[in-house]
């Protein structure tokens, strides 16, 4: 046996060692964890995302309904909003549900970044003929376009005012840049 064998894999061993001697079994199962994990959700994502585009091509891009607290809407079928609330991967439902129990006529909601508006029509259904007003504010323009046009198919008591910009910590007037992702949004 050529002597580059042995020096080669000692010499992975010593690193291995040096790596994970110090240890404990649960640090060490941990670890592995971790390094298994992403992997697995990111292949287990992709099995969801060609899932999702199925379930459009076969529905022929059937709304998706979703339900939080005592509020029930519907969804086109577009971008990542729509994936994550049919995915669950992702979707607020918890905090949708704490703001909605949170909410009594006459309050003012304002949605800071609405993106597409989940939490402005879920909040518009709670508040429908009272006194109350919502504001939505988007600063991503293809973003924005959708929640105008989702706002403007809504009953005048639940639609909420659309507002194209954004807030930040110091006053500046720079432009938002475009994102490509609606789960993305950076102001310049």
């Amino acid at each position: 046996m050529p002597i580059e064998m042995p020096v080669y894999v000692g010499a992975r061993l010593a690193q291995w060692h040096r790596s994970y001697s110090s240890f404990t079994f649960g640090e060490l199962l941990a670890k592995a964890r971790r390094r298994l994990t992403r992997p697995l959700f990111l292949a287990y994502r992709h099995v969801l995302v060609a899932a999702f585009h199925a379930r459009n091509i076969l529905k022929r891009s059937a709304p998706i309904h979703a339900e939080a607290g005592t509020v029930s809407f519907r969804l086109m079928p577009q971008g990542a909003v729509a994936f994550d609330i049919w995915s669950g991967l992702r979707f607020e439902r918890p905090e949708l549900e704490f703001i909605l129990k949170m909410l009594e006529p006459g309050m003012t909601f304002f949605d800071i970044g609405a993106n597409v508006g989940v939490f402005s029509v879920a909040a518009g259904k709670t508040l429908q003929a009272t006194q109350s007003r919502i504001y939505a504010f988007e600063p991503c323009p293809a973003t924005f376009a959708i929640l105008e046009k989702k706002s403007a198919r809504k009953r005048a008591d639940e639609r909420p005012r659309v507002q194209h910009g954004g807030f930040r910590a110091q006053r500046r007037s720079e432009p938002v840049r475009e994102c490509g992702d609606e789960r993305r949004i950076e102001l310049a």
